[in-house]
């Protein structure tokens, strides 16, 4: 049997800081690989909108800034135009959508043990 132990009640002895930011972590975590901390102004805006999600009281276009800054952001890293850079809910449904422009037998470059969920809409298509 295995114990857990739990105490979210406990406060905080102090205030954590690193890469500039605030993080309100208790004495002795390790950040790991397996799991990482928000800093606080991250962890109070998924607060803020999961209250207005909560509450029925959030519109669509309250996340038109947050969406332009960060496909701005990528375009930025990857030398491209933020207009160039596609937005979309999950890969899937992107990759679906460029496998549905690409005509039959056009041969497409995929990386070897590819999720089926990017792989499979191009079933029409030659994969190289």
């Amino acid at each position: 049997m295995q114990a857990s132990y739990d105490n979210r009640e406990a406060p905080v002895a102090s205030m954590r800081t690193a890469f500039g930011q605030s993080f309100d972590v208790s004495p002795g975590y390790l950040n790991t690989a397996s799991i990482g901390i928000p800093p606080l102004f991250a962890a109070d805006v998924v607060a803020q909108a999961v209250e207005r999600w909560r509450t029925g009281s959030d519109r669509s276009n309250a996340f038109d800034a947050d969406v332009a800054a960060a496909r701005k952001a990528w375009a930025s890293l990857i030398g491209v135009v933020p207009e160039n850079v596609a937005i979309g809910a999950s890969v899937s449904q992107l990759v679906g959508l460029v496998a549905a422009s690409v005509p039959d037998g056009t041969r497409v470059l995929a990386v070897t043990g590819e999720f089926t969920s990017v792989i499979f809409p191009f079933a029409g298509t030659v994969i190289a």
